[in-house]
């Protein structure tokens, strides 16, 4: 022990050193059950770590390109709420006359009755037709449905009558007590329409019946 307190310090720190990491070689690489789980638990995080690293490789292009995809969802879901103002995907039947009604005072004429008709299921769509009955001076109404026409949700209009309030020929079923300055009633058919729903496909035909020459549901007597 004291030839080795003799020797340099530098001598003595090498010593050191190689026989700590003797030690330590031997223990982590040993069969010395708990440097065996740390060795396995750190190999197991650098496995990890380099998945991650790989992952975050081939992320890494699409970096630049991420304001640009954010800015297209964003047009994406603008174009998506502007066709449910289209073709909306409820049928909110009260909503509609509340929009006609609207377009109807700011005209300047009257909606004097509606009466909904047997609503049509298409393949894609719902039409829910109105008959409307209306009065009021003669621009006024063309002013209504130039509104009706322009207007962000389709509206069509067909079965279209006019006619002079003093004529003898109404275009309405029954008179009403009509304003001054009023020169003309009007009768048509206002569709609204509402998107349906995606219908699931229907299931194939069970495939027993014909190989045992059975009805489907019924057992061999």
């Amino acid at each position: 022990m004291e030839k080795f307190n003799q020797l340099p310090f530098l001598a003595r720190f090498v010593i050191f050193a190689v026989v700590g990491a003797a030690i330590f070689a031997g223990a982590w690489y040993g069969p010395v059950p708990g440097f065996e789980a740390m060795r396995a638990a750190n190999d197991a995080s650098i496995a990890k770590l380099k998945v991650l690293q790989a992952e975050n490789a081939r992320m890494k292009p699409y970096e630049s390109q991420l304001k640009e995809i954010e800015l297209q969802i964003e047009s994406l879901q603008r174009q998506m709420d502007r066709q449910k103002q289209i073709v909306p995907d409820q049928k909110t039947a009260d909503q509609f006359m509340r929009d006609l009604q609207q377009n109807a005072q700011q005209a300047g004429v009257e909606i004097r009755d509606y009466l909904a008709k047997p609503i049509v299921a298409k393949q894609y769509y719902t039409e829910v037709p109105f008959d409307l009955e209306l009065d009021g001076p003669y621009f006024a109404m063309l002013k209504f449905f130039e509104r009706v026409g322009t207007s962000e949700r389709i509206i069509n209009v067909d079965n279209l009558r006019m006619a002079g309030i003093q004529s003898k020929q109404s275009a309405v079923r029954r008179k009403y007590d009509y304003a001054p300055g009023e020169t003309v009633t009007v009768s048509c058919t206002a569709k609204t329409f509402f998107s349906s729903p995606s219908k699931p496909a229907p299931a194939a035909p069970a495939a027993t019946a014909a190989a045992s020459g059975q009805a489907p549901g019924k057992k061999a007597s």
